[in-house]
């Protein structure tokens, strides 16, 4: 019985996250999960990187809870984000994911969630420009080629509790390296 659970758990995990990422042109891409604890609940962690409106999205979030509620939210965030980020860009798909975990009306579902919106300049790209967003989340960090980490500066609330998560953005370069 545990082996059946572990492998449910396991794949459906598995199915919540992209099966493999997008390399942006001159960009290395690279991606590690490494969910915490020994049990076989499915968690509400995930990544993605997609592109956007305007350029590519990178975002990490984390769904309260686990099992099958939470990877159920996950589902709806993380693909919420996707579709709408295409359209809006990622404060608006944020906003939305906002108002589509308040429809559910249970005071009990939120998520955070970290995102850089970023363009490439040149080809092959020799910099670029990035928009941070973070929604009850730790900043997302920069490292640089020197090793200097660039901590941006953004905050807002948990997505789902508040009408308005009140997103602060960030923008700030990329360059080799």
């Amino acid at each position: 019985l545990y082996e059946s659970e572990h492998e449910i758990a396991t794949t459906l995990q598995q199915a919540l996250l992209p099966p493999k990422l997008p390399a942006p042109p001159g960009i290395e891409v690279g991606a590690r999960y490494r969910p915490m604890g020994a049990g076989v609940m499915v968690g509400g962690d995930f990544y993605d990187l997609f592109r956007g409106a305007d350029g590519w999205i990178a975002v990490v979030g984390d769904v309260r809870g686990k099992g099958p509620r939470a990877a159920a939210v996950t589902a709806l965030v993380r693909h919420t984000l996707r579709a709408r980020a295409s359209t809006d860009g990622i404060v608006g798909a944020l906003q939305t994911v906002n108002d589509a975990l308040r429809d559910e009306q249970d005071d009990e579902l939120f998520c955070s969630v970290a995102a850089i919106e970023f363009t490439l300049d040149g080809d092959p790209p020799r910099s670029g420009h990035l928009r941070a967003v973070a929604a009850g989340h730790a900043p997302p960090l920069v490292l640089r080629a020197d090793r200097t980490l660039d901590v941006l500066p953004v905050s807002g609330r948990l997505l789902g509790p508040f009408e308005d998560p009140c997103l602060e953005v960030a923008d700030g370069t990329l360059v080799p390296g």
